[in-house]
């Protein structure tokens, strides 16, 4: 399910970054939360995705 603006009802965000103490520390160590914005009206939303995508776990190839 993609995340959708309430304002615009737009689907597009993209991370912005952190401003101040409590964005930088507080927020993403004790709840999760990183700050995006929306494309199209810029509105600002703390969400739990922090933007990295998972990196793929190393799959042994057996050549020892």
């Amino acid at each position: 399910m993609k995340r959708q603006c309430p304002h615009c009802h737009s689907t597009e965000y993209r991370r912005i970054n952190r401003e101040g103490w409590l964005q930088r520390e507080f927020l993403p160590r004790w709840f999760g939360l990183y700050p995006w914005e929306c494309v199209l009206c810029r509105r600002r939303k703390f969400l739990r995705d922090d933007g990295h995508r998972p990196r793929p776990s190393t799959v042994p190839t057996g050549n020892n």
